[in-house]
């Protein structure tokens, strides 16, 4: 009798070690396809010229990571610009993803680093739209930075619209438009040196985009 009992109590813990795996990888089958990698990644655009910005996907395929080289606007005295009252630049990205039929993707956050050397009665802006379907989606509220300000850029920003891609049919094209920029609230007066970067300096990833993955309906 007792023997039955430890049998029937190892058959009970068997099932339920069954169910929590069958569980566990439902649940890890739904976040993410079994494959998928950068076929080709391109940049365009005055912020990211040619070979000035990179893009890979994690092995996990939960987050893109963006390096940018050559992200930097300046205007007033000492810069590159210092007729200019404002001046802005722009990056397209567009990445086309290898992936099994049968899946969608979009964004689910962004961090962002960089740095910001405002003077007072100067603002900088980071914008980031999200390019679905011939429509433009802005991602990013938060992006105006008000002078003075002399810091370092740290910007964790979750989607609260999440357009999802097409259904892939072995490919998947992701388009993104970023836009950086400076402007002089009082057209006269002095123009003290301002800056706005998204740059690596050190060889660091400058932009983490976690990706929301769901399978296709039908």
């Amino acid at each position: 009798m007792h023997a039955r009992t430890n049998l029937s109590w190892l058959s009970v813990k068997w099932m339920l070690t069954l169910l929590v795996l069958a569980y566990f990888q439902t649940s890890f089958a739904d976040t993410a396809p079994p494959s998928a990698k950068i076929q080709k990644v391109s940049f365009s655009g005055s912020g990211c010229k040619k070979n000035s910005a990179n893009a890979t996907i994690s092995p996990d395929f939960q987050e893109v990571s963006v390096l940018f080289d050559k992200y930097s606007v300046e205007i007033g005295e000492g810069s590159t610009q210092p007729e200019k009252v404002r001046s802005n630049l722009f990056c397209n990205l567009n990445l086309d993803l290898q992936v099994p039929k049968g899946w969608q993707i979009s964004l689910a956050s962004a961090d962002f680093r960089g740095f910001v050397a405002l003077p007072e009665n100067t603002f900088g802006y980071f914008q980031l739209f999200f390019l679905n379907k011939h429509r433009q989606y802005k991602m990013l509220n938060q992006s105006v930075f008000l002078g003075p300000l002399l810091e370092d850029l740290l910007i964790h920003e979750d989607f609260q619209i999440k357009p999802y891609s097409r259904c892939s049919d072995g490919h998947i094209k992701v388009s993104l438009f970023s836009r950086i920029g400076l402007e002089f609230m009082e057209k006269s007066g002095p123009r003290e040196f301002s800056q706005i970067v998204l740059d690596s300096v050190d060889g660091a990833v400058n932009a983490v985009l976690p990706l929301k993955w769901k399978k296709c309906k039908g």
